[in-house]
């Protein structure tokens, strides 16, 4: 990372074993995101979507890009210009908890904002 990025983890924007739908609960912080995004719009945004390690690594590499189209796309219906986004998936390589414990699983499925001014 650069001096010119700020990553930023989501703890909010999490999703069901194998799913790229967003919950309600993702929906309602994204929204704030889109309020921020919509006040300051001088920065680019990267999604980085990620999986549990269920499942194979085909799978959840595309799985992990899946969801952080979701995202952008929940974000672009809210007037985020598309351009601002990149997308990456880093499928199950980088969890933030163990794949060991349902908790865990639930933990590092999501996706992460990564801001670069």
């Amino acid at each position: 990372m650069t001096s010119n990025e700020k990553q930023v983890l989501s703890k909010t924007v999490r999703f069901q074993l194998n799913s790229d739908e967003l919950t309600e609960d993702s929906q309602l912080f994204l929204n704030s995101v889109s309020d921020i995004l919509n006040g300051k719009t001088d920065f680019q945004v990267e999604l980085i979507g990620h999986t549990c390690s269920l499942g194979s690594e085909k799978l959840n590499a595309d799985l992990s890009i899946g969801r952080a189209h979701q995202v952008q796309q929940y974000l672009i219906d809210k007037g985020i210009d598309p351009a601002r986004f990149t997308i990456k998936g880093a499928g199950e390589n980088k969890p933030l908890d163990t794949s060991a414990t349902e908790a865990g699983r639930t933990i590092n499925r999501r996706v992460e904002f990564r801001v670069l001014e």
